[in-house]
């Protein structure tokens, strides 16, 4: 459940009072659930605490904050909203503006006739607390197949800020921001150099095209794929071989032997693999020299996963698409 901390409950925490103890430890301990507060509370916080704390104790309350709630960014769609909400006075219809734009399941207040004219339910600290304990807040009633928010807490500000600094230097193509990306993925696949293209075709195409693959040459990709695996062999000039795939969906290289095989009695030898590697520790990828001859299968086969991060032809580098 995604939860909107208000900014008067969010003052009670910030300041550790008594009363929000069970309230403060019920979120520590609720891992399947992330907690959400708008950046307009931030100057609110500052200001109740600073009149109760010394600087340095201050400072640090922010900090936790900071540390343990996702905040939403006060935006002039937010603003807008708010704006537009009668009855009530400004900040709070920031607050419900706020929780409202990320589609959150409930919002935490101390105050909940002010937030009576939203639909996301809304609950008081113990009542939350209480409803926990019975699932009375559970709203779920189906998995969602693909559920990317479940991770927007984790992530969320770091790429808020990071698409902010990049549309503020107008950072589009090229320039820092990519040569960050670059060096740091370098890095964690233990490479030399990282080249940061548009797209996964532009990884395959790259990498073929490094590996010398053109026309003459056979290329084994797997059947339960995107069309760009096939696609980028064909741009290289080269022709795509549909292999079926294993009990992991990844290409099945008792398949591939099989293949091989038939082509080692046409063309009278059989080729050398030079390159086998794969991500997930088997081995996927296949890259056979020589040309064909007479409607042979020589050259290459490979996954498409392991092509798109391969170390290019000297296995130094990395190509990483978006």
């Amino acid at each position: 459940m995604r939860v909107f901390i208000n900014t008067d409950v969010l003052i009670s925490l910030a300041g550790n009072d008594p009363e929000s103890s069970r309230f403060l430890n019920m979120i520590h301990t609720a891992s399947d659930h992330s907690f959400w507060i708008s950046a307009a509370s931030i100057p609110q916080v500052h200001h109740s605490l600073s009149k109760r704390l010394v600087p340095g104790a201050l400072e640090e309350r922010i900090t936790y904050v900071q540390d343990h709630f996702s905040m939403i960014p006060l935006r002039q769609s937010i603003v807008c909203a708010a704006l537009e909400k009668k009855d009530i006075d400004f900040e709070t219809a920031v607050q419900m503006a706020s929780a409202e734009a990320f589609k959150l399941d409930c919002m935490v207040t101390h105050h909940v006739d002010w937030l009576k004219d939203t639909y996301i339910q809304t609950v008081t600290p113990d009542l939350f607390i209480k409803n926990m304990r019975f699932s009375a807040l559970d709203t779920v009633n189906q998995v969602p197949f693909l559920d990317l928010k479940a991770q927007h807490h984790q992530i969320y500000n770091e790429i808020d800020e990071k698409l902010t600094d990049i549309i503020t230097h107008t950072g589009f193509i090229l320039g820092k921001h990519e040569d960050e990306f670059e060096h740091g993925f370098a890095k964690i696949q233990e490479a030399e150099y990282c080249i940061g293209v548009s797209s996964g075709t532009d990884a395959l195409h790259i990498a073929l095209t490094a590996l010398g693959i053109g026309p003459g040459d056979a290329v084994m990709v797997p059947v339960n794929t995107f069309m760009a695996t096939a696609e980028a062999v064909s741009l290289c000039g080269a022709v795509p071989v549909f292999v079926d795939c294993d009990d992991h969906f990844n290409i099945d290289i008792n398949k591939i032997r099989e293949i091989l095989h038939k082509t080692e009695s046409e063309i009278g030898h059989r080729p050398t693999p030079v390159r086998s590697a794969g991500p997930t520790g088997q081995a996927q990828t296949y890259i056979y020299p020589g040309k064909s001859s007479g409607g042979g299968l020589p050259k290459a086969a490979f996954n498409w996963a392991s092509v798109s991060s391969c170390g290019l032809a000297e296995g130094k580098g990395v190509i990483a698409s978006r």
